[in-house]
């Protein structure tokens, strides 16, 4: 389904008037961390859950703060590890699991603006898996108005260096050792991080997904998007080229099976690059085919500075039959 998207005033009525049993967000040192939780009637949440990755506890201790003195009692305090995931997973369970009810429909609500993408990938198989049927899960993001802020189209950087390459806890896939390998990108900004990612998988074919430029949200970003693609492109011998949808989950699921169809006895890896909603709409695609494997490659280190500006823009969306 398309994303309902609209300003600071009109998402704060649009998620009005109805309560919200779990609230979901994640401490960053982006800035925008905070846009949707200042955003909700807080009043209206009955538990707020606020994740903070203790592989950056530096980097993002201020925020962290900020955000449970915003929910005070309410806050249940979610501690993540870009460094071990199981520890991430099992304290999801223990902090996630003892909010839900499994008697009674709940509504849910998930901040993924900041989130990583490992953890948004964890934390769906996660929700997927354990929220009551009848329960209400949506989506929440705030768009960047600018990435690398401050630095012209060719410096811009988000991540540098490749710590480590593994599959998503939750998304191991099927990869039979007899069949070659598919590996799909949805390429963003870190061509150094896709190439290497690239480099260790060694997959015989790799798909690269190229941001629609017909979304008006897309557009601003486009010129470093279309540059870094370019880039990766040129330096790969052979890919096949694709368009994905940045801002519509479902739309993307959909267009990452066709890549599937095209290569059927090849083992498929998706690594989502991109936004957190197309972010979605892979693990939406892989909840639905358990012979998919999500893979991520953690880097070495953040543009903490300067990683992203806040903008005026706000989806929301559910997926269809999730949980």
């Amino acid at each position: 389904m398309t994303a309902w998207h609209g300003n600071h005033t009109e998402i704060k009525d649009k998620l009005a008037g109805k309560p919200i049993d779990v609230f979901i967000c994640s401490a960053s040192y982006e800035s925008r961390c905070i846009s949707v939780a200042s955003s909700i009637d807080r009043s209206s949440v009955a538990a707020a859950v606020v994740a903070m990755n203790d592989s950056y506890r530096e980097a993002m201790q201020s925020q962290f703060m900020q955000l449970c003195g915003l929910f005070s009692d309410k806050c249940k305090r979610l501690h993540l590890s870009s460094d071990n995931p199981i520890r991430s997973a099992d304290h999801m369970a223990e902090v996630i699991g003892g909010l839900l009810r499994v008697d009674s429909a709940q509504r849910i609500l998930v901040d993924i603006t900041t989130l990583t993408r490992e953890s948004l990938l964890m934390l769906m198989r996660f929700l997927q898996s354990n929220v009551a049927a009848g329960s209400t899960v949506e989506f929440v993001y705030n768009r960047a108005k600018e990435y690398s802020v401050g630095d012209p189209t060719r410096d811009k950087w988000l991540s540098r260096g490749i710590r480590d390459v593994r599959s998503v806890l939750g998304f191991p896939g099927e990869l039979r050792p007899s069949r070659r390998t598919h590996l799909i990108l949805l390429v963003g900004f870190e061509d150094e991080r896709a190439l290497s990612l690239i480099r260790q998988c060694e997959p015989f074919r790799v798909s690269l997904g190229l941001a629609d430029e017909t979304e008006p949200a897309t557009q601003p970003h486009q010129a470093t998007n279309v540059a870094r693609f370019s880039r990766l492109k040129s330096i790969l011998d052979r890919v096949e080229e694709f368009q994905f949808k940045g801002y519509d989950a479902e739309a993307t699921a959909g267009i990452l099976q066709e890549q599937i169809a095209k290569a059927p006895d090849l083992n498929t890896i998706i690594a989502p690059m991109n936004t957190k909603i197309s972010t979605v709409g892979a693990a939406s695609l892989a909840l639905r085919d358990a012979a998919i494997q999500l893979c991520y490659a953690q880097p070495n280190t953040y543009n903490f500075p300067n990683y992203s500006a806040p903008d005026d823009d706000y989806y929301l969306f559910q997926l269809p039959a999730f949980p």
